[in-house]
């Protein structure tokens, strides 16, 4: 058993009130993970379910051996069943019809640009109940046309509105074979705006978002500079793996969704 000295695990009080000045400026940059759609509801009244969660409804779909390997039962599915049945499966997961107040009032502020990880609309939602049109766009569209426009999403996994019988295996990402398609992230024309914004942002806020995917990480640990403007929303007591993990890449806020909410 390995065992972890937590007083070295202290995280640093973040100074909250320079954070909201910061976003207040107007280019700070909320980006998203899973954990920002609890409290959302799609139009079978469940929340949209997280990676492993969904890994085992296609297995159930499938009809074969439960696994909590996303890619996997994605691309075992993708080979044996019909893909017609998985894309009807997603859309019942992740077509939502209702947010909740938190994600209303961290939505109407006036962010640079939204980016996210996930299928559900749940930022365009949440900004058109503030009256505010945001944009739902993902790696696929020409950043000639719309890296200027202000009110985007930017949705690096594909978004739900763009599922088709062709997307399901390239730019959104849900199989082995999307992620390892051309239509990569890092190879796609706004892997290089992405960073821009990034070195231009007055903040960078990441809420649900477990930093799990290597393409981020390699993007923030490339740029150490950016490391003193980016924030972590955890939950209120986050575990010494998620304190040690996250430090390393920027400032750790433990207010959860809803305590970020509340602050800004």
């Amino acid at each position: 058993e390995i065992k972890i000295d937590k007083k070295n695990l202290k995280q640093k009080e973040v100074d909250t009130a320079n954070l909201l000045r910061q976003i207040a400026t107007g280019k700070a940059i909320l980006f998203t993970g899973a954990g920002f759609s609890k409290g959302t509801l799609n139009i079978e009244d469940q929340e949209p379910p997280e990676a492993k969660g969904l890994s085992v409804e296609i297995c159930r779909l499938g009809e074969f051996n439960e696994d909590e390997d996303l890619r996997f039962a994605a691309d075992y599915f993708l080979a044996h069943c019909d893909k017609e049945k998985l894309i009807d499966l997603l859309k019942r997961k992740y077509v939502l019809k209702k947010v909740s107040e938190i994600h209303k009032n961290i939505c109407k502020i006036n962010w640079r640009r939204f980016y996210t990880t996930n299928y559900d609309k749940c930022i365009e939602i949440a900004s058109s109940l503030t009256n505010k049109v945001v944009e739902c766009i993902d790696i696929g569209y020409p950043t000639s046309e719309y890296y200027k426009r202000n009110n985007l999403c930017i949705h690096l996994n594909g978004s739900i509105d763009s599922l088709t019988e062709d997307s399901i295996e390239c730019n959104f990402k849900l199989s082995t074979s999307s992620y390892i398609s051309t239509d990569s992230f890092l190879t796609s024309d706004w892997f290089y705006y992405f960073k821009k914004d990034l070195e231009r942002s007055s903040a960078i806020i990441f809420a649900g978002y477990s930093l799990y995917d290597i393409e981020i990480q390699k993007i923030l640990f490339e740029n150490q500079e950016l490391k003193k403007k980016i924030y972590f929303v955890t939950k209120e007591y986050p575990d010494p793996k998620t304190i040690f993990t996250l430090s390393k890449f920027g400032n750790i806020l433990p207010t959860g969704i809803e305590g970020f909410s509340n602050l800004i």
